[in-house]
């Protein structure tokens, strides 16, 4: 009596075989069009809350906080961060007044470090 299917012993398989059945599946799913014709959503910062924009402005206008204080302490009077509160208000006209308040906050911790003589950059 010949044993059932389920007991009977699997075929024996090299690796490479396997690795040409799946290559060959990974063809297969290469030529089928994987690419969604949905427009992908982009992030605008308009779209963001205004809690969230002044966030990510500060950390921008923070990292010329620095540079500016150097400069100062130099005698030299450049003005990185109204600079780059221009360029943001001609960029993003809609976001003027957060820009405004960010760079108002850089400037006042600029002129916070002018006084305070420990700090060192």
């Amino acid at each position: 009596m010949p044993l059932p299917k389920i007991f009977t012993k699997a075929q024996k398989t090299s690796f490479n075989d396997r690795a040409i059945k799946d290559k060959k599946g990974m063809i297969k799913a290469k030529m089928t069009n994987t690419t969604s014709s949905k427009p992908k959503k982009t992030a605008s910062l308009l779209s963001l809350p205004r809690e969230l924009r002044q966030q990510i402005l500060i950390l921008e206008f923070n990292a010329y906080v620095p540079l500016e204080v150097t400069y100062r302490r130099r005698g030299e009077t450049l003005v990185y961060i109204d600079k780059l509160a221009e360029l943001y208000k001609r960029a993003i006209p809609e976001c003027v007044n957060d820009v405004d308040y960010v760079a108002k906050k850089a400037n006042e911790a600029v002129e916070d470090l002018l006084g305070n003589l420990d700090y060192y950059c």
